[in-house]
């Protein structure tokens, strides 16, 4: 069964109807839409409408990220009867299927200014789900991640330099994975002297990885590629990978135990954002060319299931689905 962190790996997908024109109509086929791409892990947003047995009814997924929003973690944080009680929904509308629910992503983004919630809250909240979850013993295989932006990392470049932000530091160590959004799309729409192949995939950075031992140093070799040393890195997100694991070994933290909570490119929507971009960095992350060997130890997660047409924002907002509104795949 495809896990996350601790040397698990993989690729999922994010599920979200939020900003969807027809959310209880693709909520009512979630199975069957899941169904039109290959993924096996899902990472879902709220527990609203009945979404963890929608999800579980395709036998294609084999592992569930639940998303608990972050308006539910202030909540948590409150009382251990409250992350009882969330605890308890979640293994209900599992059913037979909670051996696939396999991690609790608490809130989304809680380092953000827009969705700011402070590290204390959230690390009270951590510890009353943990309370909670050891009242139930047919959830103890359930892990807790706290899905961050990659502002999280400060100087990230070279990657070599990267640091955990200490404000976050206490609850990354307290998590059982470590989750990090990265968004190399991002990266080239602000940058238009980057070449976008950088960030595509399509070609290398200009960064040479150091030598072999601060690679063994914080890589388990047997994990790494061996001739790695000898040439760049593969692309934007090999570089965003390698910073986030320099940045958890300076911390004290494991750096294999990373998954990347979402990343992607939207189809639409901005000068760097077309179906063609979209398309290349999909099938470079999807054929392994995104990254080196030695970070294939770490499950991605893809933004997003469908286009979000009602999403706020700018336009590019709209296009970030690998279903069209036509709910048929784009690449």
């Amino acid at each position: 069964m495809p896990g996350i962190g601790g040397n698990a790996s993989g690729w999922g997908i994010a599920f979200s109807t939020q900003f969807s024109e027809a959310a209880q109509l693709q909520m009512q086929n979630a199975a069957a839409l899941l169904e039109k791409l290959p993924y096996k892990i899902v990472r879902t947003y709220n527990l609203e409408n009945h979404v963890i047995p929608a999800v579980l009814g395709s036998v294609q997924v084999e592992s569930l990220i639940v998303g608990v929003t972050n308006e539910h973690v202030n909540m948590i944080s409150s009382a251990v009867a409250v992350a009882d009680s969330v605890v308890g929904f979640i293994i209900s509308e599992a059913g037979e299927h909670l051996e696939r629910v396999t991690a609790i992503a608490i809130g989304n983004e809680p380092n953000e200014p827009a969705s700011y919630v402070p590290p204390a809250v959230v690390l009270s909240a951590l510890a009353n789900f943990r309370a909670a979850l050891a009242k139930r013993p047919e959830a103890a295989h359930i892990r807790l991640t706290v899905p961050m932006t990659g502002g999280v990392i400060t100087l990230s470049y070279p990657p070599e330099a990267a640091i955990v932000d200490p404000t976050w530091v206490d609850v990354l160590r307290d998590v059982d994975v470590v989750s990090i959004n990265w968004f190399p799309y991002f990266v080239a729409k602000s940058e238009p002297a980057m070449p976008i192949g950088i960030a595509l995939g399509t070609m290398p950075p200009p960064w040479h990885y150091p030598p072999d031992a601060a690679r063994t140093s914080v890589w388990d070799p047997a994990h790494a590629d061996p001739t790695f040393g000898l040439h760049e890195a593969r692309s934007l997100l090999d570089i965003m990978l390698h910073a986030s694991k320099f940045a958890l070994h300076r911390a004290g933290l494991p750096p294999d135990n990373l998954m990347v909570g979402e990343t992607g490119w939207p189809s639409g929507g901005s000068w760097v954002a077309t179906l063609p971009n979209a398309r290349t960095f999909y099938e470079n992350c999807l054929t392994g060319r995104m990254r080196s060997l030695i970070n294939n130890d770490v499950t991605i997660i893809l933004f997003e299931l469908m286009d979000e047409a009602l999403k706020p924002g700018n336009e590019d907002e709209h296009y970030w689905g690998q279903l069209t509104a036509g709910l048929e795949p784009k690449c």
